[in-house]
């Protein structure tokens, strides 16, 4: 196997090295994977499961009475049946002045369920109001779901404002969680 790989030379001895041996475990689970199995044929590579995505839509919201404080995580309550419903969620969230994606996540304490994803085209650097809505499996375990704000990019620096206000994760505020039958 050949393998090339261009990097510009501005790039510091450590992040080039990490860069290499993520390449070399790469080729390396190919190649076990790549290997003959029992029925003489060609293995492949294991595919992840697919991603489950709600696209959030903006809706206006009469202000809640008492609000809630703005937060990264917040559980989600369900109600104690079984098998497949669907979770309508309308959430409050500060967005910066800037073009950026908004990337939330609803994981269960040993899976995860959704990826909540919308867009903040708009400049205004006003509060948005968006509502999702899916299909979630409850499997009478009682495992609360919880609602986490997710980075819409993994970057090093934090320290520069501009970069945090179009990537960082946006706290925001819970205002429903409605479940009905699918």
């Amino acid at each position: 196997m050949k393998l090339s790989v261009i990097m510009p030379v501005y790039n510091r001895e450590k992040y080039v090295g990490s860069a290499l041996r993520s390449l070399l475990r790469q080729r390396d689970a190919a190649d076990r994977a790549g290997k003959r199995g029992r029925n003489g044929r060609q293995g492949r590579l294991r595919q992840s499961t697919p991603e489950i995505v709600w696209r959030g839509r903006s809706i206006r919201h009469a202000a809640a009475a008492a609000p809630a404080p703005f937060v990264f995580s917040q559980a989600v309550p369900h109600p104690e049946t079984t098998g497949d419903v669907m979770l309508d969620l309308v959430v409050r969230i500060g967005v910066p002045p800037v073009r950026r994606r908004i990337e939330m996540e609803i994981n269960a304490a040993s899976r995860h369920v959704a990826r909540l994803r919308s867009m903040a085209i708009s400049r205004s650097g006003k509060e948005r109001v968006l509502h999702f809505r899916g299909k979630v499996t409850l499997d009478g375990a009682r495992q609360a779901f919880v609602l986490e704000a997710r980075p819409a990019r993994q970057f090093r620096e934090w320290n520069d404002e501009a970069t945090v206000a179009a990537y960082g994760a946006l706290p925001f505020q819970l205002l429903s969680a409605k479940f009905s039958p699918a």
